[in-house]
């Protein structure tokens, strides 16, 4: 058999050729499509957030892993390389997304670390406390982010690397399996038809990838003589599953109903009283007081520095505060007309998020149209999807300080009505309860055993720390109590906890200080640093009165000395405790001691996201995405070019000459794939050059590439050795059919060639 007439399955590949690798349509496709199953999957925790704005980072987090890996695969990347990149990528990204501030132009700092680490506490306490569907925090967030991330790379590595293709779906059906077990029965049919026609999809593509490069569909590299990869892959996501199966209907709050029934929001006074319930916002409080703390979420129109109330969390189980009320139509608990002797704010909604509008306690009168209020508390409730842009007024009662007349009639006794605000767990700590009672010893009136255990706190020997673990928990007290460092998170909790255990009906007030006073517009800005939270006891004659435990000061999240005094006051921090009087509570800087409040009861709602201005955070995350997935698709293209540039190099300067001839068809059939005509491995290299004038190919590349295929068939079935000579004529052809072919082309018809699209 003469070489003309070699077969070209054989002549493609002689001895010692370099073999060049491609990436196909197939595979790609089935790239995409994997990417597309875990954007999927990750899209299914839809029904465990209580918006959608969770989607863009998370989509963001599901995609990322797929880009390096598709990235790495280009360069043949090692393993531990791949992981090394894929962890960097996702805590930059992770980073930007959540906690900017802490970055340098988008670069982590040496705080980025801690700030994550401190957001995914506090996702991991919603996880084990709280109850779907929950609100976006950050901590839920970073949480939901680490574990799509992790989910995309382990199924990519899988699918590509291992060439596994059913354990692949393993890990994203794992994640969806989670989110459909945790999250209501709300977009069921539709993430659940969603998520299988996705990995359908794959399944097929992935299935043709492989059959194209002769391996089959369930096939795996060896791992020994016994196993293989898939085998060891298929047992490791088979007890996962299993593990997800069994353990997730486990989990606590699984099998509880929402945490805020938005359905409930909007109903009409004709429809009465209906169901309040919401997740303890305490859970994200230092993420408000840490992540972009000067952005102002309201303004408030007042002539007393007043703090603005949102919530107050009366139930304690031993791991979180919370509250479960009832919300009324607005026109039904609130009057319009100004009662007398009333404090008025006008309130403009800036940045808060939700639907939970600031207030200073005790609300008597409003303006508002359509609302709800929680009458206990004061707490209103906006029917909007969004308050931004709201404005409102609101007439507040205020109440002064005490007189000893008024602490000496605290004595009273409780009503039956408040006998849950003196519930504590049968775990509640032994130790704990004794400590408050040593503390409260020698007194038996209410006001003084609460001011007791407020002056326990300010004893100097306490710091106020906004890096200490997060949490008002039981266990969280117990280590609070031993380290004494601690935001105003652990100091309320305490303080609640060892007061009901001294017989004092207690909750904690969530809300915001007065904020900064601009005397040029007379109005208050309040920011995101002025976030806080802080006791209230009821006592007979007064109603509930605020205590102030937390160490005055100007960190975010400290209590505000200057409440009760008018607009215009200093707002300097002071560190003496002092009583005041009572205003709204919400989330902020309160700096001040234990003041009245007004003389009715207080029960809570829930706050709006403190992470104010997130409606901009989400065009700036929808921007980071938008950049990531331009950068990913230029990095690829480049990588691809480069890849070709560099293949084509190592040809032409290989010492073996029978290589290099080879290389150079090669090269020349590359071209030619390139520009639409693929060659036919049916074909002998003469029969396929000879083919290629009736397929279309210029003529000025015909009589090169005749030539070039005697010098291919004769460098890999001669028993002579190519001369230089050989090699140059062999790449004098290449470079003339590679000539022929761009000659004509257009600028873009030769970067589509060069990069094959």
């Amino acid at each position: 058999m003469g070489y003309r007439d070699a077969p070209a399955g054989a002549l493609l590949r002689p001895v010692g050729a370099t073999v060049t690798v491609t990436v196909s349509r197939s595979a790609l496709y089935a790239a995409c499509a994997l990417a597309a199953l875990t954007v999927a999957a990750a899209l299914g925790l839809g029904r465990v957030f209580a918006d959608g704005s969770f989607a863009l980072p998370i989509i963001g987090a599901a995609l990322l892993p797929h880009a390096v890996g598709a990235f790495a695969r280009g360069r043949r990347w090692h393993g531990g390389v791949l992981t090394v990149v894929t962890i960097v990528v996702v805590l930059v990204y992770t980073a930007l997304v959540i906690a900017p501030s802490s970055t340098t132009y988008g670069i982590p700092g040496s705080g980025t670390i801690e700030a994550l680490a401190h957001r995914l506490a506090d996702g991991w306490h919603v996880f084990r406390t709280g109850r779907a569907p929950v609100p976006v925090t950050d901590g839920v967030l970073l949480l939901c982010m680490v574990l799509t991330a992790s989910v995309a790379a382990i199924a990519d590595a899988l699918a590509f690397r291992s060439e596994a293709t059913l354990a692949a779906i393993v890990p994203s059906l794992l994640l969806f399996v989670f989110a459909s077990t945790l999250g209501t029965t709300e977009l069921r049919t539709v993430t659940t038809i969603g998520y299988s026609l996705v990995a359908l999809v794959f399944l097929m593509l992935q299935h043709q990838a492989l059959l194209e490069g002769h391996r089959s569909w369930c096939s795996g590299r060896r791992l020994g003589s016994q196993a293989t990869l898939v085998n060891a892959a298929a047992l490791v996501g088979g007890i996962a599953l299993l593990a997800g199966l069994v353990i997730a209907p486990a989990l606590p709050g699984v099998d509880d109903g929402p945490l805020i029934d938005y359905r409930s929001i909007g109903g009409s006074s004709s429809s009465g009283p209906s169901s309040f319930r919401t997740l303890s916002p305490l859970v994200d409080l230092r993420a408000r007081l840490t992540d972009q703390p000067d952005v102002e979420l309201f303004r408030v129109t007042a002539p007393t520095r007043l703090y603005w109330r949102i919530a107050a969390l009366d139930r304690f189980d031993g791991t979180v505060w919370g509250i479960q009320s009832q919300a009324q139509d607005v026109s039904t608990a609130l009057g319009r007309q100004r009662p007398p002797g009333t404090v008025r704010q006008r309130f403009t909604i800036t940045g808060l998020q939700d639907r939970f509008l600031p207030a200073a306690y005790e609300p008597r009168a409003t303006d508002l149209q359509d609302a709800r209020v929680v009458p206990e508390s004061g707490t209103l409730l906006s029917p909007a999807q969004s308050i931004t842009g709201l404005t409102y007024r609101i007439d507040s009662r205020v109440a002064a300080p005490p007189t000893p007349a008024l602490i000496a009639a605290t004595a009273a006794r409780i009503p039956e009505r408040l006998r849950s605000s003196l519930q504590l767990p049968d775990s509640f700590p032994a130790s704990v309860r004794a400590r408050a009672t040593r503390i409260v010893a020698g007194t038996d009136n209410p006001y003084e055993k609460a001011k007791l255990l407020q002056d326990f706190f300010l004893d100097g020997t306490f710091t106020y720390d906004l890096n200490g673990p997060s949490g008002s928990g039981s266990d969280a007290i117990t280590d609070f109590l031993r380290s004494r460092r601690g935001f105003c998170e652990q100091f309320a909790g305490a303080f609640a906890a060892m007061a009901r255990s001294v017989g004092l009906p207690t909750r904690v007030a969530v809300g915001f200080a007065p904020g900064t006073y601009d005397a040029t517009q007379g109005e208050f800005s309040v920011r995101a640093r002025d976030a806080h939270a802080w006791p209230e006891v009821w006592l007979a004659g007064m109603g509930w009165t605020r205590f102030e435990p937390t160490p005055a000061g100007a960190a975010p999240g400290q209590a505000d000395a200057t409440v009760g005094q008018p607009a215009n006051a200093n707002a300097s921090p002071v560190t003496t405790a002092t009583t005041a009087p009572t205003s709204a509570t919400t989330l902020a800087n309160p700096r001040t001691n234990p003041v009245p409040r007004g003389a009715s009861e207080v029960q809570a709602g829930s706050p709006a996201r403190a992470s104010g201005g997130s409606s901009n955070r989400h065009w700036v995350i929808l921007a980071v995405v938008a950049v990531l997935a331009i950068l990913a698709a230029i990095g690829w293209l480049v990588a691809r070019l480069a890849r070709k540039v560099r293949r084509r190099t190592r040809r032409r300067r290989t010492t073996i000459p029978a290589h290099s001839v080879a290389g150079a068809w090669q090269d020349a059939l590359e071209r030619l794939t390139d520009a639409g005509l693929p060659p036919s491995e049916t074909l002998t290299p003469h029969e396929q050059a000879l083919g290629y004038a009736s397929r279309g190919a210029p003529p000025d590349a015909t009589d090169p590439l005749e030539d070039l295929a005697d010098l291919y068939a004769l460098a890999g079935w001669s028993l002579r050795e190519p001369t230089e000579e050989d090699v140059e004529r062999a790449w004098s052809d290449a470079d003339s059919v590679r000539a022929a072919l761009a000659e004509g082309a257009s600028g873009r018809e030769r970067v589509r060639r060069a990069l094959r699209l």
